[in-house]
C-alpha cells in the first residue's frame, strides 16, 4: 500500500520510478525485503536503510522518504 501510495504521488506529478534518484527508508524493525522492487523493476535509485525507535505515526513500522527529479519540459 505505501508503494502505491507513492506511485500515486508520481503519477500526479507526470513522473515515473526512473525519476526517482533517492530512497530513505526508515523501520523501526530490523531485516526486511527488498524495496518496491516490483514498482522499481530494475532501476536502483541511491538509497538508505536507517533503523529508528519510533516513527511520527505511532502504529507505523516502515516510512520512506522519497526524492525524485522532474525532467524539463
Amino acid at each position: 500500500m505505501m508503494f502505491e501510495n507513492i506511485q500515486g504521488v508520481l503519477d500526479e506529478a507526470g513522473i515515473i520510478w526512473r525519476d526517482v534518484i533517492k530512497l530513505v527508508k526508515f523501520s523501526t524493525e530490523t531485516g526486511g525485503g527488498a524495496i518496491g522492487e516490483e514498482y522499481l523493476q530494475g532501476w536502483n535509485p541511491c538509497s538508505t536503510s536507517l533503523g529508528v525507535a519510533r516513527l511520527p505515526i505511532p502504529e507505523a513500522k516502515v516510512m520512506f522518504d522519497v526524492t525524485a527529479v522532474v525532467p524539463r519540459a
